[in-house]
């Protein structure tokens, strides 16, 4: 996963500049799919394809043509066992909410997941995956919360998942017209992270013309800081205002993860 909010509409790949080489790369490991989330103006667009970023020339050519401040940009790594279908790649984008959504993990309670969301939302499903389940479930909390604050629906989507699944990773990242929103929120008992310390970390760069955020994996640019497990990171469009929030203060007592 990797998120990006710049000053004014510069292309993507001048502000990451040779490092993009090093994410890309890791689509060689993540190489089920691929999918970019941007804004032009207040209009969300997106492309996507299930097929190897590192070796697909519209991947390419998209990530070059962008001109925008704020976008994201997802490598899949499917789970055992799931299609390699479009449906199923990321970003998610519900374009009656301008937002787009991608995540990084596995959800356990796949059903129980399922069962949250309305049967009314649950018409807009595609794939098969538990990230769009996750992904729906979030829009079904802003519906019924009609917030402002999409870090309050966030928020709140992440209590009540706490309480009603087991999960790897509910790391995400979220996009509207207004502010990116990356969470780092992993079990560090879950086999991926004990096969592999620092998986699930989230990272993000600040400079005064841009802020980046991603996953882990390859070396971002500039000055680096670490998120921090169960944590929220708000980036706002325009300005690049930033603050990090601690999600524990949002959680019950009682958090359930499995392995």
């Amino acid at each position: 996963m990797l998120g990006l909010v710049t000053k004014g509409r510069s292309k993507k790949i001048d502000v990451i500049n040779e490092s993009i080489k090093d994410f890309n790369d890791l689509s060689h490991i993540h190489s089920d799919g691929w999918g970019v989330a941007w804004f032009e103006e207040d209009m969300i667009k997106n492309k996507k394809a299930p097929e190897c970023a590192v070796s697909s020339r519209l991947y390419c050519d998209t990530l070059h043509s962008i001109k925008s401040d704020i976008l994201m940009t997802h490598l899949r790594k499917a789970d055992p066992g799931m299609p390699n279908l479009l449906q199923n790649s990321h970003p998610f984008v519900y374009k009656s909410m301008g937002i787009a959504f991608m995540h990084n993990g596995l959800i356990h309670d796949k059903e129980e997941l399922r069962r949250l969301i309305p049967e009314s939302i649950q018409n807009y499903i595609k794939g098969d995956t538990d990230s769009e389940l996750f992904f729906w479930y979030i829009v079904s909390i802003a519906k019924l919360e009609k917030s402002n604050s999409w870090e309050d629906i966030l928020k709140s989507a992440l209590v009540s998942l706490h309480k009603h699944i087991s999960f790897s990773s509910l790391n995400c990242c979220l996009i509207t017209k207004e502010a990116l929103y990356m969470i780092c929120d992993f079990n560090p008992e879950s086999s991926q992270a004990l096969q592999n310390p620092g998986y699930y970390e989230i990272y993000y760069s600040i400079s005064p013309e841009s802020v980046i955020v991603s996953s882990s994996g390859w070396d971002i640019p500039g000055r680096v800081y670490q998120l921090g497990n169960r944590k929220i990171i708000t980036i706002k469009r325009h300005t690049l205002e930033y603050h990090t929030s601690d999600l524990l203060n949002s959680f019950s007592k009682h958090v359930q993860y499995s392995n």
